[in-house]
């Protein structure tokens, strides 16, 4: 019991220790003053000058906002054709030539983001690939296809073998059989991929600091930018509001992982 309590305890204190400096940023978000060190009453302004865009802050987070979601819906539809065609492939696959595959797609998961961030400038380098759009689709992808492989190959495992055996049976070719089958059963989890890519690639600042030139930052990269220069009021509504959306995302992706109930007959 003392142990359980213990336990419970420490928990509690973890999750106020992680969540406090998110909770006290949500809240200074709705603070009328504009210095973030001081309460000065409840106000929804800074909410509004970030919608409206007539702060000078709110103005210069338009473009890299709209060049992070371009990149993280373009990263996250690449991710899900990655992590669909590597799962239905080594699912098959002699497990000599499997295994290491899904080691190697294992890494951007293993490998710290400074280290893929250094590795991918200097290939990219080598490769001739100049930084922007496209090295940082390259990047954002294999990262999202990477998380997404894990989802897709647990939902590819509760497959029925039989059900593909009987389509080939009823005369469906193996491409048949993988499209009337396979992808309606593996529908929910690339849809999770897709959203859990989108907030990967989104939110991503140390990978995408190496590859994003200085005149095309994203919106992270040009967060960074402006809390070196001094925090703004604005930076946390635009937090909270990121925060807010990603939760939301992530939460959608998990629902459509977790195994459905049975249903009592």
């Amino acid at each position: 019991m003392r142990r359980s309590r213990f336990l419970t305890a420490a928990g509690v204190v973890t999750l106020v220790f992680l969540y406090a400096p998110v909770l006290v940023l949500a809240v200074f978000s709705f603070n009328g003053g504009k210095y973030t060190a001081s309460w000065e009453g409840f106000s929804l302004h800074w909410y509004e000058q970030l919608i409206e865009g007539t702060d000078r802050t709110a103005r210069s987070l338009a473009e890299p906002l709209r060049l992070s979601l371009r990149l993280a819906l373009a990263a996250s539809g690449v991710a899900v054709v990655l992590a669909a065609l590597t799962a239905v492939g080594t699912r098959g696959a002699p497990r000599w030539l499997a295994w290491p595959l899904l080691a190697l797609w294992s890494l951007p998961i293993l490998l710290p983001d400074i280290v893929l961030g250094v590795s991918w400038a200097g290939a990219f380098h080598l490769l001739g690939i100049a930084p922007g759009f496209w090295s940082l689709l390259l990047a954002h992808a294999t990262i999202c296809a990477a998380f997404g492989l894990v989802v897709v190959r647990a939902r590819l495992a509760s497959l029925d073998p039989t059900l593909l055996e009987a389509a080939r049976d009823l005369g469906a070719t193996r491409a048949g059989a993988t499209w009337h089958v396979v992808v309606p059963h593996l529908m929910p989890a690339l849809i999770a991929t897709a959203l859990l890519g989108f907030t990967i690639s989104f939110d991503d600042f140390m990978v995408t600091f190496f590859l994003a030139p200085a005149t095309e930052p994203t919106l992270p990269v040009r967060v960074y930018g402006t809390v070196t220069r001094g925090a703004s009021p604005i930076l946390n509504a635009l937090a909270t509001l990121s925060l807010l959306g990603t939760f939301v995302v992530a939460f959608v992706a998990l629902r459509l992982v977790r195994p459905g109930t049975p249903r009592p007959e």
